[in-house]
């Protein structure tokens, strides 16, 4: 959510802010001064209009791409998701992930003499997982979880592969 352009309350501020409406501000206060961009002196309410206390996750690791509004890590070995900020809910502060696992290799046919032919056992079928956002910028699959994204903190998550 961003601050009114127009007539702006103290309420709309907290609210900004992530604070009870009705909370009493202290103009001096980090969050406030951080909100306002002005980081000494007098801030006038004209400083509070059209803000924005978005935060959003900042994380490093494995193959890093970008798709719109969406950054993607790409793990195809196993490594470190390293998240460095974790944002706020005016921004966002969750991560959706898609996982495939692949499948295991059928086996070969064994024979007891060099005429027979005996076909090779079946291979294991591999695995799908995603969350989907909301709102959703695509279709779920059947196999998409509910609840969708995950919300994370300032801290490492290993991801295996294999």
């Amino acid at each position: 959510m961003t601050t009114p352009s127009g007539q702006i309350s103290l309420d709309d501020v907290n609210v900004e802010l992530d604070i009870s409406p009705g909370t009493q501000i202290n103009m001096n206060a980090a969050p406030v001064r951080a909100l306002a961009e002005v980081p000494s002196g007098a801030i006038a309410m004209s400083n509070l209009q059209n803000k924005s206390n978005a935060q959003f996750v900042v994380a490093s690791g494995g193959s890093e791409s970008t798709s719109g509004n969406y950054k993607i890590h790409t793990f195809t070995s196993s490594g470190t998701f390293t998240v460095s900020s974790a944002g706020n809910a005016a921004g966002s502060n969750t991560v959706d992930y898609m996982v495939v696992a692949g499948g295991g290799g059928g086996g070969a046919g064994q024979r007891n003499d060099p005429s027979e032919t005996l076909p090779g056992g079946g291979g294991g079928a591999g695995g799908f997982r995603e969350s989907v956002p909301s709102p959703a910028a695509w279709t779920g699959s059947p196999k998409a979880a509910s609840g969708g994204a995950l919300p994370v903190s300032a801290q490492g998550y290993p991801i295996t592969v294999g």
